[in-house]
C-alpha cells in the first residue's frame, strides 16, 4: 500500500522473539477515496507467538490499532474524522496473500471507535468483547475498502455527542453491508439486537439501504423495519438528515423529527 496523495505508510515485519509482529505504520498518508482522499495516521500491529515472515501469524493471534482517519472531499474540506484504538485476539485471517494486508478477520474485539462529522454532530463506539467478523468484498487501487460486510455479536455502547446520551446495545447476529459510493456510504443492515433502547429486543430489516453521508451522522435517505417486543411495527424513513416514524404500518408518518439525533433519548 502506497500513498499516491502523499505521505508515507510502511509494512515491517518482525521475527526476532516473541511476540513476532507485523506493524504498518502511516504518516499522513493521503489516498484517493470516492469523493475525495482519505488520510491515515498511527499503527496497527499485527502478533503471533509462532511464525516467519512475512507472514507470521500461525496461531494466538492479536491486533493492536491506534489509527486517525480524516476524509476530505475533492476542496480539501474535512468531511469526518475517525478515531480507534483497539486491542483484537484474532480467532481467523484471511486473505493474508493480499496486497491490502488481508480480506477477512475474525475476533473479538474491545476499545473505542470516535466518529466526528464536519456537520457538528458525532458518536464514540465502546466494543466490549465484541465478536466481529469481517470481509472485504472490494478493495479500490490504493486499498481502500470501497465495500465490506461485517457481523457483530456481542456488548457495545453507542454514544452520541454532543448530546452525551449513552445507548448499551447487544448484537445478534448484526449484519451490516457496507459499500461506499462518491456521496455517500451506503449501509444494508439486517439482525437483532437489544438493549433500553429496544424494551428488550429488536429485529432490524433494511427495506432501502441508508445513504449516510460523509459530513454528518444522519442518513440522507433509507428505510429500515424494527420490529420489538412491545410494538409489532415500525417503519423508519430517513431523508435529508431528517426521520420519519411510521408506528402502526399504514405508509404514514406519526411521528416526524428534524435530525436523527432530535429523536427522544432511550432511558
Amino acid at each position: 500500500m502506497g500513498c499516491p496523495l502523499g505521505g508515507t505508510a510502511s509494512r515491517v515485519c518482525n521475527e526476532l522473539g516473541v511476540p513476532r509482529e507485523i506493524t504498518a505504520t502511516f504518516d499522513n498518508c493521503e489516498i484517493p477515496a470516492p469523493s475525495g482522499s482519505l488520510v491515515l495516521d498511527g499503527t496497527a500491529t499485527l502478533s503471533s507467538d509462532i511464525g516467519t515472515c512475512p507472514n507470521v501469524l500461525l496461531s494466538a493471534i492479536t491486533e493492536a490499532v491506534d489509527l486517525k482517519l480524516l476524509y476530505r472531499d475533492s476542496e480539501g474540506t474535512m468531511q469526518r474524522a475517525v478515531s480507534a484504538e483497539l486491542t483484537a485476539a484474532v480467532s481467523s485471517l484471511r486473505g493474508l496473500d493480499s496486497p491490502c494486508f488481508y480480506t477477512g478477520i475474525s475476533a473479538v474485539v474491545n476499545g473505542l471507535i470516535q466518529i466526528q462529522a464536519a456537520g457538528g454532530g458525532g458518536v464514540d463506539v465502546d466494543l466490549n468483547d465484541t465478536e466481529i467478523v469481517a470481509d472485504v468484498v472490494a478493495y479500490s487501487p490504493a486499498c481502500l475498502a470501497v465495500e465490506s460486510r461485517q457481523t457483530l455479536d456481542g456488548a457495545a455502547t453507542l454514544t452520541d455527542f454532543p448530546g452525551g446520551r449513552a445507548y448499551p446495545i447487544d448484537f445478534l447476529t448484526y449484519e451490516i453491508h457496507r459499500v461506499a459510493s462518491q456521496f455517500a456510504v451506503a449501509l444494508d443492515i439486517i439482525g437483532k439486537a437489544g438493549g433500553p433502547c429496544f424494551g428488550g429486543g429488536a429485529t432490524l430489516t433494511t427495506i432501502a439501504p441508508v445513504q449516510l453521508p460523509m459530513s454528518d451522522v444522519c442518513p440522507v435517505g433509507g428505510t429500515i423495519l424494527v420490529e420489538t417486543t412491545f410494538a409489532p411495527l415500525n417503519t423508519l424513513f430517513y431523508g435529508e438528515g431528517g426521520v420519519d416514524v411510521d408506528e402502526d404500518g399504514d405508509g404514514e408518518a406519526d411521528a416526524s423529527y428534524p435530525s436523527c439525533t432530535a429523536a427522544p433519548a432511550c432511558d
